[in-house]
């Protein structure tokens, strides 16, 4: 049985937001944000940090609803944490069981009967298809049977049901598609918001000052790969394109099992500045198998670099080819890859980029993403202040 314990931060945090009239609904807004496990390097930790943030600025009351408590140092805000151990269907029930009626739900994991769930993590059975175009059969016959899939598919059935999920965020048109063709949900339920970029913090001297502790000259070409999950995410496929391109180093962030240690490829283990190696990087590099909309992604065009990947990432629907980077319709087909790989590694292709890079980043802001997310979550708010508690 999953037990429950609190752990909350008692951090005094000061409100630096001015409000103005059309915001006063959000003031005294009570938002449970819900999310399981916990990487620093981790895109929804970044995305749900970010949001925090946003929604505390403008006056929103905002808890975390976690299976672990969070760092302090990175996690500021009140949490309530259930404890480690359960699988996905335990925490939905435990959830369930501790849900605040009078908050907004807005939860990043699978749970029935939440107020809008954010399919950051896009479409398990997409993703399971995905895989399976790459994996052995017998790993695909046993994943057939895997109590944890199973329980997850189960799960996603549950929530993408207009009477158990009243609204879904979906963060790309991909996955928009996916859980409408999947599931028969309404359409006019489902809102594509994309993810939000913050503005970079490195230092000017972060560059320089990095590479040579990476050992790298001011002619090579650094390809950064970062993020959790590395299976899914392609890096194989990133440490086969850049093999036996001359200065050229692949810098992996992030934790996992190395696939190989090849000597053009750097491991850097968890990262907790990732700006920094952003700034020392050329060129990001995610040739994933299925990413709703990556963060680190949009992290990346932040800097100012282009950005390969392919089009089973969301980020593919708003890059504009050999201008903001490449995308790659299948990263097991070799040629394709390593053909985007070998154009930014050119200087003269990635520094015609980095304007554009910067003014996509600057569109896709934060404050877009917060913005639009809390007119859905006033949407809600304002159902249930007319008391209706159906399907919106």
């Amino acid at each position: 049985m999953v037990g429950i314990r609190t752990s909350v931060n008692h951090k005094h945090l000061k409100c630096s937001t001015k409000f103005s009239p059309s915001m006063s609904i959000a003031h005294q807004t009570s938002v449970a944000l819900v999310r399981r496990g916990f990487s620093r390097s981790g895109g929804a930790e970044a995305y749900l940090r970010r949001l925090a943030t946003g929604l505390f600025e403008l006056g929103c009351e905002v808890t975390l609803y976690n299976d672990r408590p969070w760092p302090e140092d990175y996690w500021p805000y009140p949490q309530l944490s259930l404890s480690h151990g359960g699988s996905p269907r335990d925490f939905s029930r435990a959830f369930h069981r501790l849900r605040n009626p009078q908050e907004i739900i807005f939860s990043m994991e699978r749970v029935v009967g939440c107020d809008i769930y954010r399919a950051g993590d896009g479409v398990h059975a997409a993703w399971l298809e995905r895989r399976a175009e790459e994996d052995a059969p017998i790993r695909i016959f046993l994943r057939k049977f895997s109590p944890k899939h199973r329980a997850l598919l189960a799960l996603e059935r549950q929530v993408f049901q207009a009477d158990h999920t009243r609204l879904i965020i979906a963060n790309s048109e991909m996955v928009k598609r996916e859980i409408i063709e999947r599931f028969a949900y309404p359409e006019s339920q489902v809102t594509v918001i994309y993810n939000g970029a913050p503005p970079p913090k490195s230092q000017p001297t972060a560059r320089e000052q990095l590479r040579q502790s990476l050992g790298l000259a001011s002619t090579d070409t650094a390809v950064l790969f970062a993020g959790s999950g590395w299976e899914r995410k392609g890096l194989r496929f990133a440490i086969d394109a850049c093999r036996g391109i001359p200065n050229l180093t692949l810098l992996v962030a992030g934790r996992g099992n190395p696939p190989s240690r090849p000597d053009h490829v750097r491991y850097l283990g968890e990262v907790r500045n990732m700006e920094n190696y952003y700034a020392a990087a050329d060129v990001f590099l995610l040739p994933t198998l299925y990413d709703p909309f990556s963060n680190a992604c949009l992290e990346a065009l932040a800097a100012g670099l282009p950005v390969i990947t392919t089009r089973a990432n969301g980020v593919s629907e708003v890059l504009e080819p050999e201008k903001t980077g490449s995308v790659i319709a299948n990263a097991a087909i070799p040629p394709e890859l390593r053909r985007a790989v070998e154009f930014w590694h050119l200087p003269e292709h990635r520094a015609s980029a980095r304007p554009h890079c910067l003014e996509l980043a600057e569109r896709l802001s934060l404050a877009a993403n917060t913005q639009q997310t809390l007119a859905c979550i006033l949407r809600i708010r304002a159902a249930k202040d007319q008391g209706f508690v159906g399907a919106l």
